[in-house]
């Protein structure tokens, strides 16, 4: 399953996507935290979506994201995987929940942007100065974890 329809622009997809905004025939519109599918899931995917969960709603509700990532859980089959990333600078709260470790990862890593097209892996000293914007436009970090049941 993939939360927020994003592989679907790049190839041909077979899976579930649940996105609350983004139409199309195969996405389910509904908001994660109120998705309550018949199956369960063995991985879920989420590439640069979890920051936008309450941090983009009018009135902003960044605690939105623990529902979010509970009802993720709970969808999961036992030994069942979320892969996600997040482009960091858009959600400092979802940052810090991560970095304080109360979302709990199994892995996690840090992506830096070292030149235009050039990323490399750097420890979370390292990653806490990542700003966005700077040097390069938007995003210059990723975070990229996932969560085991």
């Amino acid at each position: 399953m993939e939360f927020g329809n994003v592989l679907s622009h790049y190839f041909n997809t077979e899976h579930d996507i649940i996105d609350k905004y983004e139409r199309g025939d195969k996405i389910i519109n509904e908001d994660i935290v109120d998705f309550y599918p018949n199956k369960k899931y063995d991985l879920i995917i989420s590439i640069s979506t979890l920051e936008h969960v309450g941090w983009d709603e009018k009135p902003k509700k960044p605690e939105k994201i623990s529902d979010a990532i509970k009802r993720l859980k709970n969808i999961l089959n036992k030994n069942g995987k979320i892969v996600f990333t997040i482009p960091m600078g858009e959600n400092p709260y979802l940052e810090n929940l991560i970095i304080n470790k109360k979302i709990k990862t199994s892995e996690l890593y840090f992506i830096k942007k070292i030149s235009e097209d050039t990323w490399k892996q750097v420890d979370l000293k390292k990653a806490k100065d990542i700003k966005y914007n700077f040097p390069f436009k938007k995003v210059n970090g990723i975070i990229m974890a996932a969560i085991k049941k």
